[in-house]
């Protein structure tokens, strides 16, 4: 039985880039939860994240962290369906094309012949090409696709920058984490080097689903 979520002002759920971007870049405390529903340890974690942001907020530091939740199912279900359905647009266009006749070398000089130089490839189709490259500008959406990689997994993220991250289903360590870098304001005395946001889950998480 699914176990359901609270609604609350400082949790976003990811669906786009643009959400991504925004909410990572921001300089307050992020954490960026990347799970499966369907995976139990994923489930067993709603409820002490709910217990400890009501915890955080009777201590007066509930807006003091952001949760940016990302469901890698939901992600892989959306891209299977725009894949599926660039593919079906491309079979279309083939359907409705007119074959071309093979020439033999008419007097109008319009037909092919066995001297002909080869046919110029044509250019790629544009939606196909299109939907490649927002793929390639959603960064978690490859690594985390595909259920192959061990969730939930956890990202902390301050003005953009990694400053930790937790893999796996460990409450009383994701709490650690938590409060520890919502004391932390100044992260510069604390984070030695760490890639930027669009390319942070392909640097820090070579163990991923390819």
């Amino acid at each position: 039985m699914s176990k359901a979520r609270k609604k609350r002002d400082n949790q976003v759920y990811i669906k786009d880039i643009e959400e991504w971007t925004a909410a990572v870049a921001k300089p307050i405390l992020l954490v960026a939860e990347i799970f499966a529903p369907h995976f139990g340890p994923c489930e067993n974690m709603f409820p002490f994240i709910d217990e400890l942001t009501t915890n955080l907020d009777n201590q007066g530091q509930a807006d003091e962290v952001h949760w940016a939740i990302v469901n890698v199912s939901k992600l892989e279900d959306e891209k299977t369906a725009a894949n599926a359905e660039d593919a079906l647009k491309k079979q279309e266009t083939k359907v409705g094309e007119k074959p071309k006749e093979e020439g033999v070398g008419g007097a109008d000089g319009d037909s092919a012949g066995p001297g002909s130089a080869a046919k110029e490839p044509q250019e790629p189709d544009n939606e196909h090409e299109i939907s490649e490259q927002l793929d390639m500008t959603i960064p978690y959406l490859e690594k985390y696709a595909g259920f192959n990689h061990p969730t939930p997994h956890y990202l902390f993220f301050r003005n953009g920058v990694v400053i930790d991250e937790l893999r796996g289903a460990n409450p009383p360590k994701l709490e650690q984490l938590v409060r520890k870098w919502i004391a932390i304001k100044d992260i510069s005395s604390s984070v030695t080097t760490s890639p930027p946001a669009d390319t942070v889950l392909t640097e820090i998480a070579p163990w991923c689903f390819n």
